[in-house]
């Protein structure tokens, strides 16, 4: 499996993403929040997405993700699909 990640400060995540993934689109992971989830999707529309939260005002926190990454390498996880709506204001 292949995982590319999407979002801001992401330099330590990544590092630890990269121990058990090559890079590629299999999974998106989106690292931040709604607007990172959001962006995720509008810049790979329909690949599967893990949402990992985090907090740009928390700059000294370190999160140990491999419990995680170690679920996703072994697969165990569950896909749920959502509807998606557009909205338009204005023209």
């Amino acid at each position: 499996m292949k995982v590319n990640i999407v979002g801001r400060n992401k330099g330590k995540f990544e590092k630890q993403v990269r121990k058990y993934f090559k890079k590629g689109n299999d999974v998106i992971i989106a690292y931040g929040g709604d607007g990172t989830f959001l962006y995720s999707e509008l810049k790979y529309p329909g690949i599967p997405k893990l949402l990992v939260r985090h907090s740009s005002s928390c700059k000294n926190c370190e999160h140990d993700y491999s419990e995680i990454l170690e679920l996703l390498k072994k697969k165990r996880y569950k896909i749920v699909k959502s509807s998606k709506v557009e909205a338009r204001i204005g023209n």
